[in-house]
């Protein structure tokens, strides 16, 4: 009897201990997939499916802009398949190419933001209405790259150490998918869908709650990195609003681009 008991305890174990792995090892994969559906839905209007919607005209940047950040969670996606379907030397000589990417998305991700203000001039935008939202933007940009460039180098670094290397990877696209997040309320409202608030919050959710999930499936504690990438992470949006709700500070950021 005892033996039975054993042995059922022991297939019951494994079937947990078999799901668990599975989900572990999906985890990533699920996450890549979320993010493009992300970015997918928050650039539909103004760059995926221009002609269905009614949107001004945009630089040609704008379009490059566009296509690195795609490139990157493209990219993404395509590294977490690889190691899904236990294809890592692949995914190990895959990884220049998101070293190339990353380079691309600082650089473009700069000229965009230097180019922001002069934009929204030409196209006469009230900044005495809308500064405060043009500051916040700029801020949380610039804070944006202040976070994907450390940790990108941090995971190159590391990328022996696969445990921190994957982490690392997965919190520094998450750290760039804030401008497609930002757009989801958009374009729920461009196409009547309601409530239009809904979509960001998941958005916050997932940003927030999905390094913490995997953390709790893994190792039953959160890692200090995925602490560190959260916090920056939070307080980059809070600071972004901090700071250009200060007049003094959001006149030098309007006046100095």
């Amino acid at each position: 009897m005892s033996e039975s008991i054993a042995v059922v305890s022991n297939g019951v174990s494994s079937g947990v201990s078999t799901w668990r792995e599975v989900l572990i090892k999906r985890y990533f994969l699920a996450a890549s997939i979320v993010m493009l559906a992300i970015l997918v839905v928050g650039f539909a209007p103004t760059l995926l499916f221009r002609p269905a919607f009614k949107v001004p005209p945009i630089p040609m940047y704008l379009f490059v802009h566009g296509a690195v950040l795609f490139a990157w969670f493209v990219w993404f996606f395509f590294q977490t398949a690889l190691v899904a379907i236990h294809r890592t030397d692949l995914h190990r000589r895959s990884g220049i190419v998101g070293v190339l990417i990353a380079t691309c998305v600082v650089a473009v991700s700069v000229f965009t933001i230097v180019s922001y203000l002069p934009r929204m001039r030409e196209m006469g935008t009230d900044f005495a209405a809308e500064g405060t939202r043009l500051a916040a933007g700029i801020v949380g940009d610039c804070l944006m790259l202040v976070q994907f460039i450390p940790i990108v180098a941090r995971a190159v670094l590391w990328r022996s150490r696969p445990e921190i290397h994957k982490r690392l990877m997965f919190l520094a696209s998450l750290a760039i998918l804030g401008p497609a997040g930002s757009r989801l309320p958009a374009t729920f409202g461009a196409l009547g869908l309601t409530p239009v608030a809904a979509p960001f919050v998941a958005f916050i959710v997932f940003t927030v709650g999905a390094p913490i999930v995997y953390d709790v499936l893994t190792r039953r504690r959160l890692h200090i990195a995925t602490i560190v990438c959260v916090l920056a992470n939070v307080g980059g949006v809070v600071a972004g609003f901090m700071i250009a709700g200060n007049q003094t500070a959001r006149e030098f950021i309007l006046n100095a681009l």
